[in-house]
């Protein structure tokens, strides 16, 4: 019986808890990296989108604005282009300017003066250039391109009289700082939330699982035959959950069990009285034979005689 029992010890590895606790964990682990490997491209998808968009509005303001003034003023030397340009970039994005360029690739402003007056470097502002000298007007847009290793984004607005080009630029880096310390923050919440619910799991589900090994105790003792009266199966079957039906059933087996056991034990006590009985009537029969033949001797030796 002893090794019977010790067949019916489950592994710890092998037990229903550790088993539903590493399947919650590996479910919680693969929702959170569908929704951060989802979410985090659609969000920096749309950043981009508004920062372009932004962008385009914001050259197509200040180009025509600057246009304005250049008519006001009859011609380009005359309008205080620092005054117009000075303050016009991307709000919180430390690598955004605005500069411009007249129609032979020369830098009319830059944040940086050692630029005024040198050529563009630009290749999309070149491009633009070319397209301008063969009599075409670019419309304006928003672009990305790599500059010195870096992506950047320019926004560009053409003059109506091919006369000079603004743009505005910006890093990609810069402008998805506040996502990547977001996205940052986002990996920490969900590296904490997932160990704390990790903690969670492994103190509920073997909390969860107790009755279970309790119930299996008592099956093991209703196997050797120990049907006893046990607090613990009065404990379960107040449960409101599967397991308290398991116990409602458990529990009725081992009543029937028991009748089954009283009533063999009563016919086995009748058996037993039965056969003392029969013992002291056969004793009876044998002791009434041991009369009989000693009379038969008497009568043979009497007959002898």
């Amino acid at each position: 019986m002893a090794k019977q029992k010790s067949a019916n010890k489950v592994k710890m590895i092998d037990t229903m808890g550790v088993k539903i606790n590493i399947f919650f964990e590996i479910a919680l682990l693969v929702v959170i990296i569908a929704l951060i490997s989802i979410s985090i491209p659609r969000v920096q998808r749309n950043i981009k989108s508004l920062t372009q968009e932004y962008m385009l509005d914001m050259a197509d303001i200040h180009g025509r604005l600057l246009e304005n003034n250049v008519a006001a003023m009859g011609n380009m030397s005359g309008v205080d282009k620092a005054a117009l340009l000075k303050d016009v970039k991307l709000a919180d994005v430390q690598s955004s300017y605005a500069y411009l360029v007249d129609k032979d690739s020369i830098m009319l402003y830059h944040p940086t003066e050692s630029k005024i007056g040198e050529p563009v470097e630009n290749s999309v502002v070149k491009g633009l250039i070319s397209q301008m000298n063969g009599g075409t007007r670019p419309e304006s847009d928003c672009v990305a391109y790599e500059y010195k290793g870096a992506t950047k984004y320019a926004s560009y607005y053409v003059a109506q009289d091919l006369s000079f080009i603004l743009v505005i630029t910006a890093d990609e880096s810069d402008v998805f700082a506040d996502l990547n310390r977001t996205v940052g923050v986002m990996i920490a919440v969900s590296v904490f939330t997932f160990l704390l619910l990790v903690v969670f799991s492994n103190l509920m589900i073997p909390y969860m699982m107790k009755g279970l090994r309790t119930l299996s105790d008592i099956v093991d003792k209703a196997a050797d035959l120990d049907l006893t009266d046990d607090e613990r199966i009065d404990t379960l079957v107040a449960r409101k959950d599967e397991i308290g039906a398991i116990s409602k059933s458990v529990d009725n087996l081992r009543k029937q069990l028991r009748d089954v056991i009283a009533s063999v034990s009563e016919q086995s006590n009748i058996l037993n009285e039965t056969s003392v009985t029969f013992q002291q009537r056969f004793e009876d029969i044998a002791e009434n034979v041991n009369n009989v033949n000693f009379a038969i001797e008497e009568i043979a030796m009497g007959s002898t005689s």
